[in-house]
């Protein structure tokens, strides 16, 4: 089972700054058989700290979209440099989801194929592959029509996203 979820930060909406993409900051997380990583808190009063949610759905998606034509795809933590989230084809049903932990900084770019670090493996779980990319599609689908709905003009990040869901879908 695997599950990605996210809560966007209705506190921190504000529909008189048309500058700001409404729905961007909120809290993510990737839920995988008995292991997770990220947060939802429940109570309102955590809504302290965030992620950039858009960033985050931004990058897996071209992960997922990068293991067509590699083995193994690394998402960095936008927030921490020492965390990435490891994507591995294992065959052609299978795919190995790690939370690694490096011993260097590693920000040259957020969605990479190599990793140069000593790598610690904090937990392994394999999902198959039409779940992967399914429970995906569907948290990308519903952040982007919450996007559309709190935000009355057309954003580049909210055109973004939408290519990359249609990227998804071809690749299927």
């Amino acid at each position: 089972m695997i599950k990605f979820r996210y809560k966007i930060y209705k506190s921190w909406l504000d529909s008189s700054d048309y500058s700001m993409l409404q729905g961007e900051y909120g809290y993510f997380e990737i839920v995988i058989g008995n292991h997770s990583y990220g947060d939802i808190p429940a109570l309102k009063a955590l809504e302290l700290s965030s992620s950039l949610l858009d960033i985050w759905f931004e990058n897996i998606a071209e992960a997922l979209i990068m293991l067509r034509e590699n083995p193994i795809v690394y998402v960095g933590d936008i927030d921490s440099p020492f965390s990435w989230i490891q994507f591995q084809v294992s065959d052609k049903d299978n795919i190995t989801v790690s939370l690694l932990k490096t011993k260097n900084k590693l920000y040259t770019k957020l969605v990479q194929t190599t990793l140069n670090s000593e790598i610690e493996k904090k937990w392994v779980e394999i999902v198959k592959v039409d779940e992967l990319y399914l429970s995906f599609k569907e948290a990308l689908n519903s952040y982007i029509l919450e996007l559309k709905a709190l935000n009355p003009l057309e954003d580049k990040r909210i055109v973004k996203l939408q290519e990359l869901q249609k990227l998804l879908y071809l690749s299927d």
